[in-house]
């Protein structure tokens, strides 16, 4: 694939400069009762995993820190492990669910 086209995405893209606070913030403090509706998966202690509301394919999840940090290595360990932990978690359900035939990983850095 050398383009990637999606263009049900093209509503989040087009109001992301308007958008007020970080989402992932704001999905991690929310109650334990509104969680599914910010699509937070799991919560954990140092990190969750949230439901990407305009995905590129099926399965497209994101593995989050607990604090508001752009830069991954101002991590402490406790955190970067239970994000290795959880994306691991993430992988093996999506193998069970989705059977795909592999996986692309990411991380989004930079942008505290």
């Amino acid at each position: 694939m050398r383009i990637l086209w999606a263009p049900w995405r093209s509503s989040y893209v087009e109001r992301v400069d308007e958008q007020e606070g970080c989402f992932l913030c704001q999905a991690f403090l929310q109650p334990e009762e509104k969680l599914r509706d910010f699509l937070v998966l799991h919560k954990g202690k140092r990190a969750f995993v949230i439901f990407n509301k305009y995905p590129y394919n099926a399965g497209h999840l994101m593995v989050a820190p607990s604090e508001h940090i752009g830069d991954y290595t101002l991590l402490d360990e406790e955190t970067v492990i239970e994000i290795h932990r959880l994306t691991r978690l993430c992988l093996l359900a999506l193998k069970e669910v989705l059977k795909p035939h592999g996986f692309n990983l990411g991380y989004n850095l930079g942008r505290p």
